[in-house]
């Protein structure tokens, strides 16, 4: 049986402001979100990501069927231009 946790990561709205400083516009996240899910990919296996877009909620979902993200994976991943890519 895997046990799961619940971890609140949302991260604080003055990203989004620092974001739009950098010039990251909203596509190139989604398709960097896209790409860590191919890079987490499962050998062997049929891949799936899905990408859903809620504007009631104000929201952008992307989950996909890879090898999932423990603690430090999720830490890195709201940290902004964090290289966790071994050479």
């Amino acid at each position: 049986m895997v046990k799961t946790k619940g971890i609140d990561i949302t991260p604080d709205k003055s990203l989004i402001k620092k974001l739009g400083l950098t010039g990251y516009r909203t596509e190139q996240a989604i398709a960097e979100l896209i790409d860590n899910s191919i890079d987490a990919r499962i050998s062997g296996k049929t891949e799936h990501v899905d990408v859903r877009l809620d504007f009631d909620k104000k929201e952008i979902l992307v989950t996909d069927n890879g090898v999932g993200m423990n603690l430090d994976d999720l830490q890195n991943a709201l940290t902004i231009a964090k290289e966790t890519k071994k050479e």
